[in-house]
């Protein structure tokens, strides 16, 4: 497990972009699951291809479940 996240103070700046695009790349291909607690985050990660998969209540707070799948990139 790995918690990534950018700085309030930062937000807005494409850091975070940056940073999944390089986990992206990194991971090549596979399963790629993440948890949040903001529901204003699961627009956010949709565009990124994650799928809301479970909303899970934790007392009272929901906890948002989703997953993309990466695949191998094309050599032309």
């Amino acid at each position: 497990m790995t918690i990534i996240g950018v700085r309030k103070e930062a937000q807005g700046a494409g850091r975070g972009r940056n940073l999944l695009e390089h986990i992206f790349g990194t991971i090549g291909s596979g399963e790629l699951s993440l948890d949040t607690e903001k529901k204003e985050n699961v627009t956010l990660y949709k565009k990124f291809g994650f799928v809301l998969t479970d909303v899970v209540k934790c007392g009272p707070i929901n906890v948002y479940c989703m997953r993309k799948t990466i695949r191998p990139r094309q050599k032309n």
